[in-house]
This record gives C-alpha cells, structure tokens and sequence, in this order.
C-alpha cells in the first residue's frame, strides 16, 4: 500500500512565505499610522525655523548637511534642540538637491530656495501614507491565501492498494483500478504532478510538491495502469 500526506516541507514555506506577508503588513500599518505621521510632526515642531533659515540666499542643502568635527550637523541640531527626531526621508531628500552644476551666487540661492520648498511640505502627505494601508492590506490577502492553501491540504491523503485508489483526496470513496480510464504524466517527469481521469469523468490530481509520497501512489498507478505515455 502507498499512501501520500501533506508535505511538511511545501507546508513550513508557504506558511513562513505567508509569515512574511503579515509581518510586512503590520510594518506597512505601523508606517502609514505611527511612524510616518510621527515624522511629519517632529518637522512641522522645527518647519518655521528650516524655512526662515532656508530663504533665497541663506542656508543652502548643502550647508544643513555639512557634518562637523563632532560628527552632528546643523539640521540634526535644529531637530535635536527642539527635542525632536530628525527623520532620515528628510535627510535623503534634501540630499537630492545638494549638488546641482554650479556653484555661484545665484546656484546657492536656488538650492536654497529648492531646500525651503522642501521644508514647507509633509515627508508623507495623507495619499502616500493611504498608500501604506492598502499594500498592507494586499499583503494580508496574500498571506491569508497562502495559509489558506496549506490548510485545504491538511488532513487530505491519497492511498493507494490493491483494492484500487481511496482516501479523501480521492472523494473518500474507492476507485477500482478498473475504473481509471486515463492517466496524463505530461508534468511527471518536470513537476512531480500525475492526472488521472474515471471512468465517470472525474479528474484527480496528484502534486508531489504538495504531498509527500505522491511518488509511491504514482508508482502503483505505473504498475497497474501503465501507458506508453507515463513518461518513467
């Protein structure tokens, strides 16, 4: 007798593919909820002093940016005086801007003007933040599916003896060898799956991934049913 159960193997990668998911999902809700909003309030605390400090021909991105000897910078002064947390988008952003060609009079006054624009704006306006909630809620979709499909596999199991094809994967109920009218191994030999068809017109697939020991059960239908097709 050959008998074929849910793979252990298959099961623990798609339930830790779908650990992932849920764990990327509550990141992306802690983001658009916590994080993000956080962060747009520590710059709105110090946003009059940036922009102030930013007007056409006064602080230049790269002069906010220019680290001292002690390793701090003037905007993470600004954020840390006012008992803030400089947030690291702000940073990235205003890096962006730094180093445009020239380096003249009026190139530093754009830059700065440029750095000012960027201080008067939220790091994280209501759309991207809405944006955080519906890939969460993606992301959750998915990992419920892949739980999903491991747990319509549970329990399930193919058995294989000479009274013919039985067990749960096969309807509950016996199929005589007699009765399986066709066998398709076209994906045997690069997938591990086997089809097979009654003679009532059933269709049963078998999948080696899914289940360990499908292999056994294949072995038995090749004996008692074999075909110059069968691919083994």
């Amino acid at each position: 007798m050959a008998k074929a159960t849910l793979n252990g193997e298959y099961a623990t990668r798609i339930c830790g593919v779908g650990a992932v998911m849920l764990a990327l999902a509550a990141w992306s809700v802690y983001d658009g909820a916590v994080a993000w909003p956080r962060a747009n309030g520590d710059l709105a605390a110090v946003r009059e002093t940036l922009v102030e400090s930013s007007a056409t021909g006064g602080m230049a991105p790269e002069l906010w940016l220019a680290t001292n000897d002690g390793g701090s910078f003037p905007l993470k002064e600004v954020f840390e005086g006012a008992g803030r947390r400089l947030p690291r988008a702000l940073v990235v952003s205003l890096g962006e801007i730094t180093s445009p060609a020239g380096d003249g009079v009026e190139e530093r006054r754009a830059r700065a003007a440029a750095a000012a624009e960027l201080f008067k704006r939220e790091i994280y306006p209501d759309g991207k933040r809405r944006g955080q909630f519906v890939q969460a809620a993606v992301l959750a979709v998915l990992a419920l599916l892949a739980f999903r499909a491991v747990w319509s596999k549970r329990g399930v199991e193919y058995v294989a003896d000479d009274a013919g094809l039985s067990g749960s994967g096969f309807g509950g109920a016996t199929i005589p060898w007699d009765d399986v009218k066709s066998v398709d191994w076209s994906r045997w030999r690069e997938k591990g799956i086997v089809a097979l068809t009654t003679a009532r017109g059933v269709r049963h697939t078998l999948d080696g991934w899914h289940f360990r020991g499908v292999r056994d059960i294949a072995a038995e239908i090749a004996r008692r049913h074999p075909e110059p097709s069968q691919g083994e």
